[in-house]
């Protein structure tokens, strides 16, 4: 049950980012790859799939934190 729970809350809140934000999250955290692989595949420089990372974390832990799921605005 805890595990169905924890995999349902993670996922609403990948579904709840912006494309931009989802598509490096999932493309790091869940297929493994590397955040020079992921700007190669993305076709961006190395330090925006480091930013955006950052900024989907911080999101999510904020939105953690106030108990409800992250907006779907960029910023």
């Amino acid at each position: 049950m805890v595990d169905r729970t924890f995999d349902d809350a993670v996922g609403h809140a990948i579904d709840a980012l912006p494309e931009q934000f989802r598509t490096v999250v999932l493309l790091v955290d869940a297929t493994g790859l590397s955040y020079l692989e992921a700007a190669e595949l993305l076709g961006v420089p190395e330090g925006t799939v480091t930013s955006r990372l950052h900024r989907a974390r911080k999101r999510d832990t904020q939105q953690a934190r106030a108990g409800r799921p992250a907006a779907a605005s960029p910023r």
